[in-house]
């Protein structure tokens, strides 16, 4: 899971976290931020699996075990029925998502991606919002229903580096986490949201000049 602390973010201004904070619950007007933030956890999750990009923004380490032969194109029924051109698949769960060995073997997407953007580890990931307290929010991210035919649940084996059946060891490639460029965009979102509030909700303009914000 993935989360973040508004409290953390107290801006990389201390004026601007001065004025903030003297407007008057000024928290409760941080849902439309929260909203954009889940949106680009959601967005730097899909960019950063297609890219083969961990938690850290480092390379997956090389497949080895496919793909075996040339490449095949996705099948309808490999993307469950979904036109081949959508930014990024919609959700579906359940064993009855998963891939015959012979025919995950064939496909060349990159790690835990063999459907790209139509592979579980973009499609069931999902985000959420939620007041901690007065001063602060969180939002999380994980991935829910993304499980073997057998109904294992078989994504914390990857991000651990855990015993994957008989074959050893899988090597560990750990997706748990916002990567370095998100974060980065994440911090200018509430550094805008900061200075939109104060514009628009700070009662003593008198106080100081607001215009170089």
């Amino acid at each position: 899971m993935i989360t973040l602390d508004l409290n953390d973010a107290v801006l990389t201004s201390e004026r601007v976290a001065r004025r903030l904070r003297s407007i008057a619950d000024y928290m409760k007007y941080a849902g439309p931020l929260m909203k954009s933030i889940e949106r680009r956890m959601e967005e730097g999750n899909r960019k950063g699996v297609l890219a083969g990009l961990d938690k850290d923004g480092n390379p997956a380490p090389p497949l080895t075990y496919r793909p075996i032969g040339t490449p095949v194109k996705l099948t309808v029924a490999q993307r469950l029925g979904q036109r081949p051109n959508l930014r990024r698949g919609k959700y579906f769960g359940g064993k009855g998502a998963s891939l015959m060995t012979t025919e995950y073997r064939r496909l060349d997407g990159p790690r835990l991606a063999p459907r790209y953007q139509f592979s579980r580890s973009i499609t069931n990931f999902a985000t959420g919002s939620y007041e901690l307290d007065d001063t602060s929010w969180g939002a999380v991210g994980g991935w829910i229903e993304v499980v073997s035919k057998t109904g294992y649940h078989f994504l914390p084996v990857h991000f651990k580096g855990l015993p994957l059946g008989r074959n050893g060891p899988s090597k560990r490639y750990d997706l748990r986490g916002v990567r370095p460029a998100d974060k980065e965009l994440i911090a200018g979102d509430i550094y805008r949201w900061a200075k939109l509030i104060i514009r628009e909700r700070w009662d003593n303009p008198s106080h100081e000049y607001l215009g170089d914000l």
